[in-house]
């Protein structure tokens, strides 16, 4: 047994739970003085029921010998009292300590998976991400003040019982550890399989998360085309996967407890036996008994929690490393040179050049090969070609979300050049193809690009986005709440909303990706022909299949086959 123990160290299996548990308990290094007088206050409330159990003794030989002292009544209900005092206590520090490590830990990760790079994080379903950032961070947080500081209480409880059982007992405080070793043994050996169960059990949560937050976003495609028969068959699937691996999980655990269990009666049906049999030949009286048995209770309670913690620690480890999984991706390198910084802070149309950029995205081919192009400050530039060219990834590369595999993309301004980065994002604006509606009102919606916006500025990027005239309309113009990703609006709506929104922040670089393509030619023509007044002097970069916006363009460039051609 004790080589299969070695082994399954060897394995990792330890050495990983220990990782996660070290950086489990990173987060709760700013609340340790908190947790210390967690632990202090539960085990003074410890120390009060060892010491309301010698009262008791004391009590019931007083009566049994015909006296009873009221001192002894007093202190026993005032233990009592405190005991339920204390106890109230703790449990209000453990929901404050609790919150606090939860939501600190959610801002956290949810703060590093923002950061982290955009072709890494996109690898991950949203469904799973919301599970890791809820369910996982949850039940990380909850060991905080569930796991160490219940572990150090309960282990104080039971050095405590046996220390008095010892006192008046050496042999029966032997016979109350007999079950450790084998239950510490049986941990040990199937710490892994029940890992294994966690690992799939979070998973599975993670599949059904993900399902109904794909149903639910695509609910009018889902009515559209009678999916609900479809979408019950697939749920119902990933349902069963979810009820199978949990009741084999509950299986190994209710075998294990149950396993426990009769280990632990039979210790009791030991100490009880000989507590008789010392009964029985004078050696100990009524209110020793008493003591043993309340004593016995309280060991047999601090084992059977020790125990079932091991459940919870192996829940809170998986969920750790779900998380430290993520945590771990590359994050977005910030470029800290100083050419960066300033021509990111100048507010002025840098000139766009790359040389030379090659890339191709990890699971998938190569999308650009030696692209080589220059875009002058203040130019209107249009990129046209075939769906999927690369248009998009073109736009991607000029918000540094993703990084050429070989040669340089660059902006340069009063003398300064630095390639494209995190850093530069800022000195663009970007209307994307899909609807990247956000929730509140219209005016909260086009703030939270532009905080510092006016009433008057709004609606002036609404007039130039063609947008004023349905958004006043609405029952409380700008202060009308938008449904979830726009419902409510139509597609050309919301990209006349998200085209506002771009021209809010005056950002000197304006990135359109399909921007018009869900609006008729007139609305088009007129959009961009107050965009272009509007930001005159700024740059501006459109990616489109329209024929009809090339007339207003100063170039156009042809993607096609990896490359992009100048066409005009």
């Amino acid at each position: 047994m004790i080589k299969k123990i070695i082994e399954k160290y060897k394995s990792g299996a330890f050495r990983e739970m220990w990782n996660e548990t070290k950086w489990l308990y990173s987060y709760a290094a700013k609340y340790k003085w908190l947790i210390v007088i967690y632990i202090v206050i539960g085990l003074f409330a410890t120390g009060l029921a060892l010491a309301a159990s010698l009262v008791t003794k004391n009590l019931i030989n007083e009566v049994l010998g015909g006296k009873i002292s009221a001192a002894a009544v007093a202190l026993y209900v005032f233990l009592g009292l405190s005991g339920i005092a204390v106890s109230a206590l703790n449990r209000r520090l453990s929901a404050k300590i609790s919150l606090r490590v939860n939501n600190e830990i959610r801002a956290d990760v949810f703060g590093k998976f923002i950061s982290t790079t955009w072709e890494e994080v996109s690898a991950f379903h949203s469904g799973d991400l919301l599970n890791r950032i809820n369910g996982d961070v949850s039940t990380v947080a909850d060991s905080v003040i569930g796991w160490i500081p219940s572990v150090t209480i309960k282990s104080a409880q039971f050095i405590g019982a046996i220390a008095i059982i010892c006192y008046y007992d050496a042999a029966m405080a032997l016979l109350s550890l007999i079950s450790i070793p084998a239950a510490a043994l049986i941990s040990s050996l199937l710490l892994r399989k029940m890992r294994s169960y966690g690992t799939k059990i979070r998973e599975a949560g993670s599949e059904l998360m993900s399902f109904f937050e794909e149903s639910l976003q695509n609910i009018q495609t889902v009515k559209a085309f009678g999916l609900s028969q479809s979408l019950d068959g697939r749920l119902a699937q990933l349902q069963k996967i979810y009820y199978d691996t949990s009741l084999e999980y509950n299986a190994l655990s209710v075998k294990v407890t149950s396993g426990m269990s009769v280990l632990g009666l039979f210790v009791s049906y030991l100490c009880m036996g000989w507590c008789i049999f010392r009964l029985f030949t004078g050696a100990i009286d009524i209110g020793t008994m008493v003591l043993f048995i309340q004593l016995s209770s309280y060991l047999s309670s601090s084992i059977s929690s020790l125990i079932s913690s091991v459940p919870t620690v192996i829940s809170a480890t998986v969920s750790a490393g779900r998380i430290i999984s993520v945590l771990n991706l590359p994050r977005e390198e910030e470029d800290e040179s100083l050419a960066a910084r300033e021509i990111a802070d100048f507010g002025e149309a840098p000139e766009i050049e790359f040389r030379d950029v090659s890339f191709g995205y990890k699971n998938g081919g190569k999308v650009f090969s030696e692209v080589n192009l220059t875009v002058a400050p203040g130019e209107f530039a249009a990129f046209v070609g075939p769906s999927g060219g690369g248009k998009t990834t073109l736009l991607r590369l000029l918000l540094g979300l993703v990084k050429p595999q070989s040669g340089k993309a660059t902006l340069s301004a009063k003398g300064k050049t630095t390639e494209i980065s995190s850093v530069t994002r800022r000195i663009f604006t970007y209307v994307p193809q899909e609807k990247a509606m956000f929730s509140g009102t219209v005016a909260e919606m086009l703030r939270l690009f532009s905080p510092e916006a006016t009433d008057e500025e709004i609606n002036a990027a609404l007039k130039a986005a063609c947008a004023y005239d349905f958004v006043a309309a609405l029952p409380e113009g700008i202060n009308t709440p938008l449904g979830e990703r726009g419902a409510g609006f139509s597609e050309g709506q919301n990209q006349r909303l998200a085209i506002a929104r771009a021209v809010l922040r005056k950002a000197p670089v304006l990135l359109l990706d399909e921007a018009t393509s869900a609006l008729d030619l007139e609305t088009e023509r007129r959009v961009l022909e107050n965009i272009t007044a509007l930001c005159r002097g700024k740059t501006l970069i459109v990616m489109t299949h329209r024929e009809s916006v090339l007339p207003l363009c100063d170039s156009v460039y042809r993607i096609s086959g990896g490359k992009v051609e100048k066409v005009r």
